[in-house]
């Protein structure tokens, strides 16, 4: 903004070295390559760099792919420790979910409908007090048996 209020708005026929030399005088940044470099770059409709962010890296002046500082780097932890997180509790589904699935398999039928029942009515009633509608139920009965 400071470099649009500077410039003259009836200037519109100027020439390109007119316009770089005017420029220049009114900030000094527009005439770093780096700079335009940044500004091209950025100016893209897609850009990699939240994506390289979130690996701790960022593009440089030049435009390859560096490392951020140590000091600056924190995203690589925590995205190790997710997946690894990931990883232990798809182990622990896989090896708590198999076993139950084989002994259902083998139950009769009315007896595997009892214990799916079981093992279901706890998520059922976990999702039904998580939801605005399951509070107002239940805020509803609370009330009418108070009164």
């Amino acid at each position: 903004m400071r470099t649009l209020r500077k410039l003259n708005a009836t200037d519109s026929a100027i020439s390109p070295d007119a316009a770089r030399y005017t420029l220049v005088a009114i900030d000094s940044h527009w005439g770093e390559l780096d700079y335009w470099r940044v500004m091209a770059r950025d100016s893209a409709p897609l850009t990699s760099t939240y994506l390289l962010h979130a690996v701790d890296h960022r593009l440089s002046a030049a435009g390859s792919v560096v490392s951020v500082d140590s000091d600056q780097a924190a995203y690589t932890g925590i995205l190790g420790r997710t997946f690894l997180m990931s990883a232990v509790v798809t182990a622990i589904v896989l090896a708590l979910g198999y076993p139950l699935t084989y002994w259902l398999c083998s139950l009769p039928a009315a007896r595997r409908s009892r214990v799916m029942m079981a093992i279901l009515i706890p998520f059922w009633t976990s999702v039904s007090y998580g939801s605005p509608p399951g509070w107002s139920c239940c805020r509803a009965k609370v009330w009418s048996t108070r009164r």
